[in-house]
């Protein structure tokens, strides 16, 4: 009995986790969404891209930094990989870049749905350059996400002058972009620590912001942009605070479909501030990405669950 009683403790414990760090993971988008769309209010900003994305990268650093001081972990901003640092800064800038340029250019709602491809282009990255296995289900489901990308994107619109063709390029850009990084963190952080990875590739987006303004030169700003955009890069700090706590209390498998909240919040921020409608197109390219996404991750969980039986 009392074996019995401890292995239902210990799955009461692992469940209660589990709920723990999807609440903490739903609050990392949601908060990431309002960065989000702080960033769409910023971009329509007349003020140089760079002035802008520099602020952002201190409004950043300040919220990191505080959370860093406030938990004691200044021993752990040791670099280990500066190489890989300094790459991963320079795709945080091309992200960074990307997200004004196609957030100035699309609805808010469009630049999520085809962000949703991420998941899948990363697979296909670590399959290229990392010597993940790419097996059939996977290229099905890349396959499949390409299409709702197509659809929801309405190629027939773009034809007739009705979309955005530097937004959609934007958008594409920044998954690229953004799934280097998420493959670049896998590999640095065998070595470096999250706060480590969090910290320093924003103070070297910083200092490269800041070195482009100074052969660029500077702008004059309204107050109410500067705030804006260092608001941007501050609430965004805390969405990854709140990313890496849900991180250390269950495994990326069970976090993975959160990120398809954001078209829930995507949806609101862009109807009930933009005053976006959700077309039949893009509703079902997002319907099809997810489940593309979904199924991706099912077989995902089955490939773990037979290594772990076999381990």
């Amino acid at each position: 009995m009392k074996f019995f009683s401890s292995l239902l403790r210990r799955r009461s414990a692992l469940r209660g986790a589990q709920v723990s760090a999807l609440a903490y993971c739903l609050l990392g988008y949601a908060i990431w969404a309002c960065a989000d769309a702080i960033a769409k209010l910023v971009s329509s900003a007349d003020a140089p891209k760079y002035q802008l994305l520099a602020i952002v990268a201190f409004g950043g650093i300040v919220s990191v930094g505080m959370a860093i001081l406030a938990q004691g972990k200044i021993k752990l901003m040791r670099p280990r990989n500066p190489a890989g640092l300094i790459a991963l800064s320079l795709f945080s800038v091309c992200t960074g870049v990307g997200i004004v340029v196609a957030l100035s250019h699309i609805p808010f709602v469009q630049y999520y749905v085809i962000g949703f491809m991420s998941p899948m282009v990363i697979a296909l990255l670590a399959a290229i350059f990392m010597g993940e296995r790419l097996d059939g289900p996977k290229i099905f489901a890349i396959v499949v996400g390409f299409i709702g990308v197509v659809v929801a994107v309405n190629p027939y619109e773009l034809l007739k002058g009705h979309g955005n063709l530097i937004g959609i390029f934007a958008t594409v850009c920044v998954v690229m972009s953004f799934s280097v990084q998420m493959l670049l963190l896998r590999v640095l952080g065998r070595k470096d620590s999250r706060e480590s990875l969090a910290l320093w590739p924003r103070i070297s987006s910083l200092f490269i912001y800041l070195a482009f303004g100074v052969f660029a030169g500077f702008s004059p700003m309204a107050w109410p942009v500067v705030l804006l955009a260092f608001a941007w890069g501050f609430v965004g700090g805390f969405g990854w605070l709140a990313m890496a706590e849900a991180s250390q209390r269950a495994p990326a498998a069970v976090l993975a479909p959160c990120q398809y909240s954001q078209i829930l919040y995507g949806a609101a921020f862009g109807y009930f501030v933009w005053h976006e409608t959700l077309s039949w197109y893009l509703a079902l390219g997002s319907v099809i990405i997810m489940g593309a996404g979904v199924y991706m991750f099912r077989h995902a969980c089955k490939l773990d669950a037979i290594a772990g039986a076999q381990a």
